[in-house]
């Protein structure tokens, strides 16, 4: 099965069975159709849409885009680990990035020879 062209139909499902394409449609003040055309990738997403249908379902813009055109698009791995960071005590936070550091050092920078 093809990818779809934008993640509105997951997140809308995500946000459970009250988030209907009824409700997004007036929402984001647009017909039932529109909606599901727009999640179908039968009509594009516009960057006004994108804004509106994102504001309406509390994501920002970038999250309604595939992976593919979302450079900075979460797996669904490194958004669990994302989450539990968020969820970590400080001085938990602290021993996940020393351990990070450990495990993945950061890159070398070398300096530009004058």
């Amino acid at each position: 099965m093809a990818e779809l062209p934008n993640r509105i139909r997951e997140i809308r499902k995500a946000k459970g069975r009250a988030w209907t394409l009824e409700k997004l449609a007036l929402e984001v003040g647009l017909s039932i159709a529109y909606i599901s055309q727009l999640e179908l990738g039968k009509k594009s997403l516009d960057l006004d849409h994108m804004i509106a249908i994102a504001r309406a379902l509390d994501v920002a813009p970038g999250d309604l885009l595939n992976q593919e055109h979302n450079s900075r698009a979460l797996s669904p791995d490194e958004m669990a680990l994302l989450d539990r960071y968020r969820r970590a005590t400080p001085e938990q936070r602290a021993q996940i990035d020393r351990m990070a550091e450990i495990l993945v050092p950061a890159p070398i920078r070398r300096s530009r020879a004058a």
